[in-house]
């Protein structure tokens, strides 16, 4: 089935992960196996490199941890995400969801979180998050709700051609209140909020 999903992640357990066990395949018959601890080089890889480090870039970093990095992709964990499954998803669409943008200072008291997913159509969808993340709630539509698709793609100025409606950046601007859309001949601004567009706005 065609479609997109997108999921959220706890950076936390990002960490928490990297600073799990890799795993290795000795060989492309064998199984994958964790790495035993001793065999991981120092620096660690996954940790940040910075200041307190002998090591203040990734460039000048030792041959033995490229090497290990560029064998070893996998750690034995996976990260979980939010919830345990994706927050939105969008099947039997001819849309792919390519690039997304997050406003997480929306609603009167600036406490709700939209995202705007960019389609390789040049149409936006606007989503208000609602995490509810309940034992019994694990309906995915309390997690999600669909407020708007935009078509942000003015044709006549920018070509008719279906390449060019492609969307190649999307960016939340609040200095402006805006979120800048991006196509290869052309750049479009849209407003954030666009209540004025229906009788009733809470």
């Amino acid at each position: 089935i065609q479609g997109s999903a997108v999921c959220a992640f706890d950076m936390e357990q990002v960490a928490l992960i990297f600073s799990g066990r890799f795993k290795e395949q000795r060989n492309p018959e064998s199984v994958w196996t964790p790495v035993q601890e001793d065999l991981i080089p120092k620096p660690r890889p996954g940790c940040c490199i910075g200041p307190s480090m002998p090591y203040n870039s990734s460039r000048s970093l030792p041959d033995d941890v490229l090497n290990f990095v560029k064998s070893h992709s996998l750690m034995e964990e996976s990260v979980p995400s939010v919830g345990g499954f994706p927050w939105i998803t969008r099947t039997l669409s001819r849309d792919q969801l390519t690039h997304i943008a997050v406003d997480t200072s929306c609603g009167i008291f600036g406490n709700e979180t939209v995202i705007f997913l960019g389609s390789n159509s040049g149409i936006v969808l606007k989503y208000l998050l609602t995490p509810k993340l309940g034992i019994f709630e694990i309906d995915i539509c309390k997690h999600s709700i669909l407020l708007e698709e935009i078509q942000t793609y003015p044709a006549d100025r920018c070509g008719q051609e279906e390449e060019d409606q492609r969307i190649i950046g999307l960016e939340v601007d609040k200095g402006s209140g805006s979120l800048i859309v991006v196509y290869s001949k052309c750049v479009v601004k849209v407003p954030l909020a666009r209540c004025d567009r229906h009788n009733g706005c809470m």
